[in-house]
C-alpha cells in the first residue's frame, strides 16, 4: 500500500500572500488619500444624492442586515468544508 503524504498547497499559499499584499496596498493607497483630501465632502455629495434619498430605507434595511447574508454564506462554506474533510 502506498505512503499517504500530506497535501501541499504552496501556489495558494503564494496567491494569498500576493492577494493579501495588494489589498494592504489598496488600503492604504486609500487611507493616504482620505487623509490628503478628507472624505466629508465626498460622504456628503453620497448622501444628499436624489438616488441615495430615493433609495434610502432599502439602503437602510441593507446596511442594517445585509451582512447576516455575508454569515450564512461564511457557515455554509465553512460546513461544507467540514462535511467534505478538506483542510483547504
Amino acid at each position: 500500500m502506498p505512503r499517504r503524504t500530506k497535501p501541499t498547497f504552496a501556489p495558494l499559499t503564494r496567491r494569498l500572500q500576493l492577494v493579501t499584499a495588494a489589498f494592504a496596498a489598496l488600503a492604504a493607497l486609500g487611507f493616504l488619500l482620505a487623509l490628503v483630501y478628507g472624505d466629508s465632502g465626498s460622504v456628503a455629495l453620497v448622501h444628499r444624492a436624489r438616488w441615495t434619498q430615493e433609495h434610502y430605507a432599502f439602503l437602510r434595511v441593507f446596511t442594517n442586515y445585509g451582512l447576516y447574508l455575508f454569515y450564512i454564506l461564511f457557515l455554509a462554506l465553512f460546513a461544507w468544508g467540514w462535511y467534505r474533510r478538506e483542510p483547504g
